[in-house]
């Protein structure tokens, strides 16, 4: 699936040439660096803690077994040699099999040149491309309005509210849960 469809792209954005392609086995300590600084930023994503090393390359084995089986799609927006961004399309499994979900995740200094809606629009056209995705979703922490505003420019529309579902900074924060409309079900 994700080799397939998921054909390396090369961008400029704000004078940074961006290749955005499939990762690597070799991308591991990029990513725990990328993750890391997600990680001691704060950002409102759901991993809380620094990760290892070694519980990265076993997260990157097991996701890179998933693409060839054909149940997702990963892609990482690489500048120089470094992550500056990720994108996931996963496939639901038995009875949401139908449904992709995405994940993006963009480094704080990459945000604001175009980098996120690059990789949601990218993750939208993997989904309407393919066959098994019928329904396309997304969850966001409901304090994130930026993104939130910008899933909603490109189509994303709300369809419920979990409330106090994590733990950020002392206070429960609920979950936005969101659909595009892919139009693939009769």
């Amino acid at each position: 699936m994700c080799n397939r469809l998921c054909k390396p792209q090369k961008v400029v954005l704000y004078g940074k040439k961006i290749i955005l392609r499939n990762p690597k086995m070799g991308d591991v300590k990029t990513l725990v660096d990328f993750i890391n600084s997600l990680v001691e930023e704060d950002a409102l994503i759901l991993v809380n803690k620094t990760i290892t090393f070694q519980e990265e390359k076993k997260w990157v084995k097991e996701n890179l077994e998933l693409c060839r089986k054909g149940e997702q799609h990963l892609l990482v927006a690489m500048y120089k040699k470094e992550v500056v961004g990720t994108m996931g399309l996963h496939r639901g499994k038995w009875r949401q099999s139908h449904v992709g979900t995405i994940g993006v995740s963009v480094k704080k200094s990459y945000r604001g040149i175009g980098l996120g809606t690059l990789l949601m629009k990218t993750a939208i056209g993997l989904a309407k491309k393919d066959p098994k995705i019928k329904i396309l979703t997304l969850d966001v922490y409901e304090p994130n309005k930026i993104a939130r505003k910008l899933y909603e420019k490109l189509g994303f529309k709300s369809v419920a509210k979990l409330s106090k579902r994590d733990l950020y900074k002392g206070k429960y924060i609920s979950h936005i849960v969101m659909e595009y409309p892919l139009n693939k079900i009769k």
